[in-house]
């Protein structure tokens, strides 16, 4: 009996979490091949990466690793691709073929909505393999209800893949190198053809804009742009800065919705906070799995974007500026705190805090306890420095 295993998914690009995966499964599973089947219109997917580049860096990973097969199929097939037809096309080449289907698990809490799926399962064995961004929990209810449908599945014991094509093409956007993440031939192939460092932005931008709505996409525009201009005055990293403005709100709005995401659930605790603060608790979570940013600092300065906190650093008060003063902002005074903030960055935080903490004890709102000790703690300090000048001009008469 020919037995393969069948790995497909959209592969933009594929990286070396799929080689092993595939390896994996292979050595598990005795199977002779693994026939790897690069999407060509998904219906699980937006937009992609053309699949004549998907294809030519599979087929490229494909010729260095023995037993590992490219085919495109799916990507010249006139319809959108769906893992039914293709394993319905194999059968029909080869009526006794066994096929397992390789996914991971987060593909497994999926599966119910794939088309056809409980005759799918009638057909091939799922080989599952575990991911970064899934609870072990979840994978194993999704097994319990799949095989109460009559699946058959093999879990292929291996350390989780902490690894995903969503944060090789956001480091591939900032100019930085996919080496030991990608084949050699697919990295160069990348480079060759600047692969994805505009593509990347667009796609983002179209989903935030989806997301958070016309109105807070245009604020998180202006946010972006301010944030970007301070920094590049003072001389701190400004494609941070802009990351960070762009998706300081990626999470707002739609707090429940993201919360039933098993890798965003999982990072909130702030549970007692008020809710219009939750959406800074969950922000860096969510621009991290769906938007493939997770860099320290542009997540750090997305938690402290509302209420500040003591740890604050640069990036951090550049993005709590340009929140407050972006031109769109209806108060006056903010031209003049964002010129302010343009020559003296820490008077301009100061300043921006202190119309914050002035504005809600004005309207007899509660101060959150993390702006009120940041606050207070800025006060100090400029006591401080302002004793040590009186001393020390004393001191010179």
């Amino acid at each position: 009996m020919n037995r393969m295993i069948l790995f497909g998914g959209s592969f933009n690009p594929i990286h070396i979490g799929h080689l092993w995966m595939a390896r994996a499964a292979m050595e598990t599973l005795g199977a002779g091949e693994v026939l790897f089947m690069p999407t060509g219109d998904s219906p699980h997917k937006g937009s992609m990466l053309s699949a004549r580049h998907r294809g030519e860096m599979v087929r490229l990973a494909c010729a260095d690793n023995e037993g590992f097969v490219f085919s495109d199929y799916e990507i010249r097939a006139p319809y959108p691709s769906y893992t039914i037809r293709t394993v319905d096309h194999l059968l029909q080449e080869d009526p006794e073929r066994k096929i397992w289907l390789l996914i991971g698990d987060d593909s497994l809490l999926q599966f119910h909505t794939w088309k056809e799926y409980e005759t799918l399962l009638q057909k091939v064995t799922l080989a599952v393999v575990p991911r970064h961004h899934t609870m072990d929990t979840d994978t194993k209810e999704q097994i319990r209800l799949l095989r109460e449908k009559g699946a058959s599945i093999h879990r292929i014991p291996m350390n989780r893949i902490e690894l995903s094509s969503t944060w090789l093409r956001q480091r591939a956007r900032l100019g930085k190198t996919l080496q030991n993440y990608v084949p050699e031939t697919v990295r160069r192939y990348i480079d060759r053809y600047a692969l994805y460092e505009e593509e990347e932005l667009s796609e983002m931008l179209g989903k935030l804009k989806r997301s958070i709505g016309t109105r807070r996409y245009a604020h998180s525009l202006r946010v972006a742009e301010t944030a970007r201009d301070l920094a590049e005055i003072h001389g701190y990293d400004k494609e941070k800065a802009l990351f960070a403005g762009l998706l300081h709100d990626c999470a707002k709005g739609r707090e429940d919705d993201y919360l039933k995401d098993p890798l965003v659930r999982k990072s909130f605790h702030e549970t007692d906070e008020p809710k219009p603060l939750w959406h800074t608790y969950i922000g860096p979570a969510v621009a991290k799995r769906f938007y493939g940013v997770d860099d320290a600092d542009v997540l750090r300065a997305i938690v402290h974007h509302t209420t500040g906190h003591e740890t604050m650093k640069p990036l951090d008060k550049i993005l709590y500026i340009a929140d407050k003063t972006e031109p769109g902002r209806s108060d006056p005074a903010n031209a003049e705190l964002l010129a302010l903030a343009k020559t003296d960055l820490e008077e301009a935080f100061y300043r921006v805090m202190e119309a914050s903490v002035g504005y809600l004890r004005e309207k007899g709102q509660l101060v959150h306890p993390h702006t009120e000790k940041l606050f207070t703690q800025l006060q100090k300090e400029r006591q401080f420095d302002g004793k040590n000048k009186f001393d020390s001009q004393d001191a010179s008469r």
